[in-house]
C-alpha cells in the first residue's frame, strides 16, 4: 500500500526549522536537497514519478488534515482494505 504525504513548502519549512533548529533559509535548502534525493531513489526503484498521484494508492496533504489527521486517514483506509 503506497501512501504519499505532502504539505506546503511553508509548513514543511516550519516543521524542519523547529525540529532541526535551522533558519527558514537552511530549512528550505534542506527540503530541496531531501526532495531531490527522494525523487531519484523512488524513480530508480519503481520507475514511477515521486509525488505523482497516479504512483500511489493514497495521497494526503497535511495542510488540510494535519499530521494526526493523516495518521487516522491511513489507519481507516488500511482497516477497510483488510
Amino acid at each position: 500500500f503506497n501512501v504519499f504525504i505532502t504539505a506546503s513548502t511553508e509548513n514543511r519549512a516550519g516543521r524542519v526549522s523547529k525540529r532541526d533548529h535551522l533558519t527558514e533559509r537552511e530549512s528550505l535548502k534542506k527540503i530541496a536537497k531531501v526532495d531531490k534525493e527522494r525523487a531519484a531513489y523512488y524513480h530508480q526503484h519503481s520507475d514511477k514519478e515521486w509525488g505523482a498521484a497516479a504512483s500511489y494508492d493514497l495521497c494526503i496533504n497535511t495542510d488540510k488534515s494535519g499530521i494526526d489527521g493523516a495518521v487516522k486517514l491511513i489507519e481507516n483506509v488500511i482497516r477497510k482494505k483488510d
